[in-house]
């Protein structure tokens, strides 16, 4: 039994689970990481700062981190899926000004895929030879750990559903088609907030 399977046979339960309940006690941050990868969504507290619960553990008597994970179907396959290189994070980040394009968060940011791989048919087309910052930012997002879970809950009820999902203070608006999911994310909140902010406003404003 590998690391991963070992890890999810622990926690198919769902409930919090010490690290001296899996095989790698002292690596298991690392499986957390490949399971998450997979598309496996974990608790993480409400800061965004932390993916686990501190806990007293009888066992080990003390407090240690515990892990729960919050379901066992996958959110967001990253297969086929082109990896960041540093490269590409630091250009991403400076390119964002290293703040969350969601809140302006600037705690724990993450790099995200704008349309999870679930709705990218055939899988991810590598990026062009010389790309530019365009490439970049029509592909990516920066979102804060916490922010990135969010939009990944968001993406997994539009997959679920067919249902395009409200904006993080619930606003049901797109700036193109409805609610229901023909085909692209485009007009989405939670793949272009930018392009969905300035829409709203042009369209208060009347536009």
């Amino acid at each position: 039994m590998t690391r991963k399977e070992n890890m999810l046979q622990v926690l198919s339960d769902l409930e919090f689970h010490c690290p001296h309940e899996f095989n790698d006690p002292n690596q298991y941050a690392s499986t957390v990481k490949g399971l998450r990868n997979d598309g496996y969504s974990f608790y993480v507290n409400e800061s965004g700062s932390l993916w686990a619960k501190n806990i007293f553990c009888m066992k080990c008597g003390k407090k240690t981190a515990h892990r729960k994970l919050l379901s066992l179907e996958k959110t967001d396959t990253v297969t086929n899926r082109v990896g960041f290189t540093k490269d590409i994070k630091q250009r991403v980040l400076k390119m964002f000004d290293g703040r969350d394009v969601l809140t302006g968060g600037t705690d724990r940011l993450e790099i995200d895929h704008r349309v999870t791989s679930n709705r990218v048919k055939g899988g991810e087309l590598p990026l062009p030879e010389n790309f530019t910052d365009y490439d970049l930012k029509s592909r990516y997002m920066i979102l804060t750990r916490i922010n990135n879970q969010i939009k990944r809950e968001a993406c997994k009820k539009c997959i679920n559903t067919g249902k395009r999902q409200p904006s993080l203070t619930g606003v049901s608006y797109f700036y193109e088609g409805n609610e229901d999911y023909i085909d692209t994310c485009n007009g989405c909140f939670w793949a272009y907030p930018e392009k969905w902010v300035t829409s709203l406003n042009e369209r208060i404003k009347g536009n």
